[in-house]
């Protein structure tokens, strides 16, 4: 049997969505992001941000993971063509490099890490999740 979902179907696209929210945290640090600042990126009120993400720690550990799965996907697809070992390194680290890039306005260097020098300390979500991303990306 299908559950149906309660309210409104939702009117937005999810991954463009999270993409916003990564970048508020990305741009200001976990503590420093209000709700009121996801909302004016994303133009979602609150209630559609609680019901399709959860609490401002949810959304986070929801932006953080979609970051990482992504970022592991990028690297796995640039050391596993069937080119050689030289171009596979190259892409692998061009790929990694893009977290970088100086042609986005602030060069903001790597959301995990960006985070976690100031979080992990005192919050223990973030520092598991920042942990978890970590343990993802070395492996």
């Amino acid at each position: 049997m299908e559950k149906k979902s309660r309210g409104r179907p939702r009117k937005f696209d999810e991954s463009e969505v999270l993409n916003k929210i990564l970048n508020v945290f990305w741009q200001q640090g976990y503590a420093a992001t209000s709700l009121d600042d996801i909302s004016a990126a994303t133009n979602l009120n609150r209630p559609s941000l609680y019901s399709a993400f959860g609490d401002k720690k949810s959304i986070y550990q929801t932006a953080l993971n979609r970051f990482t799965k992504q970022f592991l996907k990028d690297l796995e697809l640039a050391l596993n063509s069937d080119d050689s070992l030289r171009h596979d390194l190259i892409s692998f680290y061009n790929a990694a490099l893009l977290v970088y890039q100086p042609s986005k306005k602030i060069n903001l260097g790597c959301p995990v890490l960006s985070n976690a020098i100031t979080e992990t300390y005192l919050n223990k979500v973030i520092r598991d999740d920042t942990s978890s991303a970590l343990a993802k990306i070395m492996n």
